[in-house]
């Protein structure tokens, strides 16, 4: 991607969410092997470019995902799992938003699967001072946060 200036700033892994009393919500563990999902119905993000990530991650341990819908926000994922309509999948902040005593969040392992947050910018254009001042205080930020996760 000539031309293009990345850079990465969050990486957050992938959870299942499911109502409380689904089978797999009730087996041990924080973590849910991916294999496991793939013969129930998911609700996933609707920006295209996730689904080919899902089903990417499936293909690599033989199976295809059922999915059942495609949510653009998290709070209709919410709800509709609550309501028992498929196991949501999404980035492991939107568990921030969500009622833990009505549903279970299982990080996603085998593969383990990350979300991946990246600013980007065309680098054949000059951009704007704000784009700047911000592209620069998000380096500082995130310097700062290195050195405080060192001690």
């Amino acid at each position: 991607m000539e031309g293009i200036g990345t850079l990465p700033v969050y990486e957050e892994p992938w959870v299942a969410i499911m109502p409380i009393d689904h089978p797999l919500a009730k087996e041990a563990g924080n973590d849910i092997d991916l294999k496991k999902l793939a013969p129930y119905d998911l609700l996933i993000p609707s920006r295209h470019t996730r689904l080919h990530e899902i089903e990417d991650w499936f293909a690599l341990s033989g199976t295809k995902p059922r999915v059942r819908g495609y949510i653009a926000h998290t709070l209709s994922a919410y709800e509709l799992t609550r309501q028992g309509v498929g196991i949501a999948i999404y980035p492991a902040s939107a568990s921030d938003i969500i009622a833990k005593d009505s549903l279970c969040i299982k990080a996603i392992c085998n593969p383990q699967v990350m979300a991946k947050y990246v600013l980007a910018w065309n680098k054949e254009r000059p951009m704007s001072r704000a784009s700047e001042k911000f592209l620069e205080f998000v380096k500082t930020t995130d310097d700062t946060l290195r050195e405080l996760s060192l001690c």
